[in-house]
């Protein structure tokens, strides 16, 4: 092998991923988690050419396209919420194809992957036994080991790893990781998760983007379905270009704020006690859409806010890839 790591964060919105190769950063971005079935023969026509950022991953003899674009999805495709079993589907399947297409590394020692908090147990050992070669008509890896972890615990390792987090095993943090269609919560001391605390809720960005497209288009009197534009544009904070007109979206958060609210009520009531609770991370591709209504109910515990929080997950799990690389070298 040749000291690599690559990490593949897949998310219901985004699909991260991170490689490093001798200690050193070689890749690292994200594509939207959005997966089209390609047709054959006559009905191939009727879909145009593949875009040159584009790839067709085959999975179980069924070829699939992927955008590799960061805001730009498959076109005629549409994101899919996932259940339970989306880390044994064929569209997580396609997903991770086009991420380590991204990656761009052949021989990798290390693969880490990521599940939701509330599914972690189900599917770790089936993620874990990923390893040998996997071709999936986009050239062949090979891979040595793979590391499966909870999604927010890669935000937990970089916050620690990059001085924004404490650990420490006598006071708790809290992790928030908003995600597309839930958000998972993560209660830890130190890098020992409690997991009686930690839990996933089926509340997400993916509503909160809806949410924006139909007051949008109540506003403008416009139909307004591109979410992924409006995703693109909350998080990069630039106006939202629809049917010729500039919209700031900022202007709409006061009707957003309840529904934040509400979530925000329901992670403190399951969280369990906060009189131990040190700091609050918000992570996610949605996390500073969360910190004022964390902040209401949560009083006066610090929030840290990560940086770069969509692709924090990636970091962190990098971080445990780099440890399994150097332990199993001593």
């Amino acid at each position: 092998m040749s000291d690599s790591v690559v990490v593949i964060e897949t998310g219901a919105g985004n699909t991260k991923y991170t490689a490093s190769k001798g200690g050193q950063i070689v890749a690292a971005g994200h594509l939207p988690s959005i997966v089209a079935l390609c047709g054959a023969g006559a009905l191939a026509s009727f879909q145009g050419e593949r875009q040159t950022d584009e790839v067709m991953p085959v999975v179980n003899g069924v070829t699939y396209k992927v955008s590799l674009s960061a805001n730009r999805g498959v076109a005629g495709a549409t994101r899919v919420a996932p259940g339970d079993d989306f880390q044994n589907s064929a569209h997580h399947a396609a997903l991770m194809a086009a991420g380590l297409y991204a990656a761009g590394l052949k021989e990798i020692d290390v693969l880490v992957v990521g599940t939701p908090v509330h599914t972690f147990n189900k599917h770790r050992d089936y993620l874990s036994s990923i390893r040998g070669t996997l071709d999936f008509g986009l050239g062949s890896h090979t891979i040595g080991t793979t590391i499966v972890l909870p999604q927010p615990f890669g935000s937990l390792l970089a916050g620690i790893n990059e001085g924004n987090l404490i650990n420490s095993a006598r006071n708790a943090q809290i992790v928030i990781d908003v995600g597309y269609y839930s958000t998972d919560v993560l209660r830890a001391r130190g890098l020992t998760l409690e997991h009686a605390n930690s839990f996933g809720l089926a509340a997400g960005m993916g509503k909160i983007y809806q949410m924006f497209a139909d007051l949008v288009a109540q506003k403008i009197r416009q139909p307004v379905s591109d979410l992924d534009q409006i995703e693109h544009c909350l998080r990069t904070r630039t106006p939202y270009v629809v049917y010729g007109q500039q919209v700031y979206l900022e202007s709409y958060m006061q009707e957003i704020q309840a529904y934040l609210d509400s979530c925000a009520l329901e992670i403190y009531g399951r969280v369990g006690t906060i009189e131990n609770v040190a700091l609050i991370c918000l992570t996610g591709g949605g996390a500073e859409f969360f910190r004022p209504a964390i902040r209401k109910v949560f009083g006066d515990i610090p929030i840290q806010v990560m940086p770069d929080p969509l692709m924090a997950n990636a970091r962190g799990f990098l971080v445990a890839g780099l440890a399994a690389l150097a332990n199993r070298a001593a």
